[in-house]
């Protein structure tokens, strides 16, 4: 969401789904191909890794057809069981994503209550993205906000046009990072006294930046000898559905006493660059790095288990 007035531009909100996108609609479309060659082979279209990659490229190729065509045919098939003539129509397409729009129309009206705004009081709704070139997409947006939304022209260039737009300063812009950024923490319920492993946020998302922030914790068991502190991109407070985007290990002296306080601080640049330090007040020592994330994935049951148990040795302050 973004307040213009003339030459300035602030940021007020980013809001988004981290794991929706283009790639989603190529899954489902994909989906619907291999039924109808399951319907007309009794075979599976998808056999192996490097076919299911071709595949997934030839459906995104379908899908941006679809955008303009009410009725797509393809032929397609594998080797050992031939080949199926598939008919594909926009209807039941967008019937098939229905599940991701309305996803992204939730979206929407959680970004507008948390600035408290209603749809009307929007000026202006500007395609981003490939994806927005779904006939369904242009139509829920127009429904949603009472008035048709514009495009600069290319879409897919829309993110480029903006990075040029801030790197020239031909106009004033604020920002807000667009995630939020923690770490795991065992932290105990006030009411009922059970302890869990929980994404502790240290910069909320939305806060203006540049930025830096720090949240103490406090060890809570004697002679520890090494500190991590695993770094979380997301604002779930349940492990399970943030990202693990780096780490950052601290070997302290030996013979320390529990309750050390050990503060992390995290930094956020008007380039959207990380960073993070530890700092151990006993000591004296820190540490701090950039973080890059190359796409971790969230954590599975097992990885909740073990960080848990190492986790136990330290609480919130």
């Amino acid at each position: 969401m973004l307040d213009v007035d003339t030459d300035r531009i602030d940021i007020l909100l980013s809001e988004g789904a981290r794991h929706l996108g283009g790639s989603d609609f190529d899954e489902i479309l994909l989906e619907l191909i291999s039924e109808k060659f399951r319907e007309q082979n009794g075979r599976e279209l998808v056999l192996d890794a490097t076919q299911r990659r071709r595949l997934l490229a030839a459906a995104e190729d379908t899908k941006k057809r679809l955008s303009k065509l009410n009725v797509v045919s393809e032929k397609i098939g594998t080797e050992d069981y031939g080949l199926a003539e598939v008919e594909l129509t926009r209807d039941s397409f967008e019937e098939a994503i229905r599940r991701l729009l309305t996803r992204t129309v939730m979206l929407l009206e959680q970004a507008l209550d948390t600035l408290g705004l209603s749809p009307q009081d929007v000026d202006h709704v500007v395609l981003v993205g490939g994806s927005t070139r779904i006939p369904k997409v242009q139509e829920l947006l127009t429904r949603h906000f009472g008035k048709a939304p514009v495009s600069c022209g290319n879409v897919d260039e829309c993110v480029a046009l903006g990075a040029a737009l801030f790197a020239q300063r031909a106009r004033r812009v604020s920002e807000v990072c667009n995630h939020s950024y923690g770490t795991l923490a065992i932290i105990e319920d006030a009411q009922t006294g059970i302890t869990k492993v929980r994404n502790s946020i240290v910069i909320p998302k939305n806060t203006p930046i540049p930025c830096s922030m720090s949240q103490t914790y406090l060890t809570s068991e004697d002679n520890e000898e090494l500190i991590e502190v695993e770094i979380t991109q997301g604002e779930d407070p349940d492990p399970r559905y943030v990202d693990i985007v780096g780490k950052i290990s601290l070997r302290v002296p030996p013979g320390r006493p529990a309750g050390c306080a050990v503060t992390v601080t995290y930094s956020y640049d008007e380039n959207q660059r990380v960073r993070a330090q530890i700092y151990d007040e006993e000591s004296g020592l820190r540490k701090d790095i950039a973080i890059e994330y190359e796409g971790a994935g969230v954590l599975n049951e097992s990885d909740i288990e073990r960080k848990s148990a190492y986790l136990k040795q330290v609480r919130i302050a």
